[in-house]
């Protein structure tokens, strides 16, 4: 049974990922890698916090974020500021521009994945909805 759950989340978790979300980066953000907005992403949900804290989610080195980072101050979507408690600490935050540029992305992002869902019938859907909620509840058990 564990093989099995093992091979789910190996083999079919990056499958459900390409079948929804291929091709939608390019289609949306030339202007920005898909690094570039996935940390866009991580800082408007997890606020002000050390650049350390998203290279690590990210697994990338503190040389690249850096170099991430900048590029996307350059845009004027994030800015790095210091820790009012430790000026040593260098903490990131999300501009109004940035915000901006993921309010975009999530509209057109929220269009694709429901034109690709469009092709389930209700039935179907009521399924994935259901098995959706029933893995949630279950992922909330497991410390991660």
């Amino acid at each position: 049974m564990d093989e099995k759950l093992v091979l789910y989340f190996t083999d079919y978790i990056p499958v459900i990922h390409k079948k929804i979300f291929k091709g939608t980066h390019r289609k949306f953000h030339e202007k920005y890698t898909r690094h570039q907005m996935h940390l866009l992403w991580m800082v408007s949900n997890n606020g002000k916090k050390p650049m350390r804290f998203f290279g690590e989610r990210l697994l990338i080195s503190k040389p690249n974020m850096s170099a991430l980072v900048g590029r996307l101050e350059d845009e004027g979507l994030l800015r790095r500021v210091h820790d009012a408690e430790d000026r040593r600490k260098v903490l990131i935050e999300i501009t109004e521009g940035g915000t901006n540029v993921l309010k975009e992305h999530g509209k057109k992002l929220h269009n694709v994945v429901k034109e690709r869902l469009s092709v389930l019938s209700d039935e179907e859907k009521i399924t994935l909805i259901d098995s959706f909620e029933t893995i949630e509840r279950i992922l909330e058990k497991i410390e991660g």
